[in-house]
């Protein structure tokens, strides 16, 4: 008798914890759902996918120099091109090196005009970025890196251009940017395969200096040196 009534308890027992672990197991994935549609929703409110500002542009196809940055966000007020940012001095060092006036203060017509007689376009590494609200207009390098949701297949526009000889990357070195430095790597092994020039240039960003042009133009110009990646 004593023995079939501890039975009984063992077997109710039994089934109350089954009962309480299908209980439990329904909660827990309740909590999923609810998780789930909560990080979807703050995604949806908090989080901002930013695309390249010039995602459109066409890379000429006669281009014999490639300059290769990391990104340009669409949210960027009064840049009308590549290193339009005011704190960027690409467009006053590159006309330099042929000894031509800056053009950082003239329009893209005339941008336009110095590319083509030098064969030379832009492109970066960066195609998309998904930052969280307030920081669309973070330009730190190191933020953007670690917010990349989608890069451009440089090695494809590469292919696609025929005539190249050089390409360069517009900073020296890429310390705090891993992302970035993982993508440059396959980038760099191409153009070493199909004998392309690859160098860094000093970055034309935050100040201007006699230093800087001199080493765009040794590296550019006369390839008297050539900073390896």
């Amino acid at each position: 008798m004593i023995l079939l009534i501890l039975r009984t308890h063992i077997a109710h027992f039994q089934l109350n914890n089954y009962i309480w672990q299908q209980q439990g197991n329904q909660l827990y994935n309740r909590l999923l759902v609810i998780l789930y549609y909560l990080g979807d929703l703050y995604h949806k409110r908090f989080i901002m996918p930013i695309l390249h500002k010039f995602r459109d542009h066409q890379i000429a196809a006669d281009t014999e120099i490639l300059i290769l940055g990391t990104f340009s966000g669409d949210t960027e007020e009064g840049t009308d091109f590549f290193y339009g940012r005011s704190r960027n001095f690409l467009w006053h060092l590159l006309p330099q090196c042929w000894g031509k006036e800056p053009l950082k203060e003239t329009g893209l017509a005339e941008k336009r005009r110095f590319m083509a007689e030098y064969k030379l376009d832009f492109a970066d590494l960066i195609h998309a970025i998904d930052v969280p609200e307030g920081e669309e207009k973070n330009v730190d390098d190191a933020f953007i890196d670690a917010h990349a949701i989608e890069w451009k297949d440089i090695i494809q526009i590469m292919e696609s251009l025929s005539k190249l000889k050089a390409v360069y990357f517009t900073r020296k070195t890429f310390n705090g940017i891993p992302n970035a430095k993982k993508h440059l790597i396959p980038i760099v092994e191409y153009c070493r395969q199909k004998n392309i020039r690859v160098c860094k240039l000093e970055t034309p960003a935050k100040f201007y200096s006699p230093e800087k042009l001199q080493q765009w133009k040794d590296t550019i110009v006369s390839k008297k040196t050539c900073l390896k990646p």
